[in-house]
């Protein structure tokens, strides 16, 4: 079993998987794959390149 990794933005273990090698922060409400590429999400569900 692979462990979660811990969300490159924040840092945080609040982290759930919603899909294969994508993740969700719970604690700064962004999204994130396996590249640490972060990912807002918008309205409409769909995910915008995230602009620290």
């Amino acid at each position: 079993m692979l462990a979660i990794p811990a969300c490159p933005l924040c840092g945080g273990r609040s982290v759930g998987r919603v899909g294969v090698a994508q993740y969700y922060c719970w604690d700064c409400f962004v999204e994130f794959d396996s590249q640490n590429r972060v990912y807002e999400v918008s309205e409409d569900g769909s995910l915008i390149a995230y602009k620290g």
